[in-house]
């Protein structure tokens, strides 16, 4: 706001540093000013000053003093601080580096929530992490690298219903039922069209998606879902008969 900087992200250091309301703050002494690129989740709770800090999946933990409020008619500004009272810029203050994406939610994510955006980075970006539940954004299972999403359990929270470019798994069967079962997903880039030359589609089929999809299941046993295509995505055209279909 144009009265003081109610939350800032690594300042004037080479460590994380979350501050909440003018100087109530708290850093991991976790250092991204290597060189590389990183993902950085950083969540926060007013009611018990609690902070979260992953990089590249790996997890610190902080805290702050509780009750802090964020003004939700503030100016969100990237790579630099603002002044008080006039909201200009912070001489000598502005971030050296790049930036490829934020993303900010008004709510907090769970570990699980938490997982699938970090994998989801992962797989954009190319940017290893440790906390890696996704095996079609590796070169050798053929680059499915765009637009991952999943589902699945971590702490006793499930996240049970994920659609991404067309596609939606939902845990319908009520399958992910413990911690450490996921499945996530995604596509090849290839255009959303139709094949229908006669050495790429099988016997009996007249046409298939020209898009190919990648679904990874982390658990050996069995674990079932419900998968849904938005067929509207190929130009709308698609047979009204369901039993025209095959998978």
């Amino acid at each position: 706001t144009v009265d003081d900087n109610e939350m800032l992200l690594i300042k004037n250091s080479n460590d994380l540093e979350a501050t909440y309301t003018n100087g109530n703050s708290t850093s991991p002494a976790v250092d991204v000013n290597d060189g590389s690129w990183h993902i950085v989740l950083v969540s926060a709770t007013a009611s018990n000053g609690f902070v979260d800090f992953k990089v590249d999946g790996s997890e610190t933990l902080g805290a702050v003093t509780s009750g802090f409020e964020l003004d939700p008619n503030g100016t969100l500004w990237l790579g630099h601080q603002q002044t008080t009272p006039n909201a200009t810029p912070v001489s000598g203050a502005g971030f050296e580096g790049e930036i490829a994406e934020v993303i900010a939610y008004g709510e907090y994510l769970t570990n699980i929530r938490r997982r699938i955006l970090t994998n989801y980075l992962s797989a954009k970006f190319d940017i290893t992490i440790s906390n890696d539940i996704y095996a079609g954004d590796d070169n050798a299972n053929g680059d499915y690298d765009f637009d991952v999403a999943g589902i699945g359990r971590s702490l006793g929270t499930s996240h049970t219903l994920a659609t991404s470019a067309g596609v939606t798994l939902d845990d319908a069967p009520g399958d992910i039922s413990s911690d450490g079962e996921y499945l996530m997903f995604g596509h090849n880039n290839a255009s959303a069209t139709v094949v229908d030359s006669p050495g790429d589609v099988q016997t009996g089929v007249e046409q298939r998606w020209n898009r190919d999809w990648y679904i990874d299941k982390t658990t050996t046993g069995s674990l079932g879902t419900r998968i849904s295509f938005d067929l509207e995505a190929v130009g709308g055209l698609f047979p009204q008969v369901a039993d025209d279909y095959v998978l």
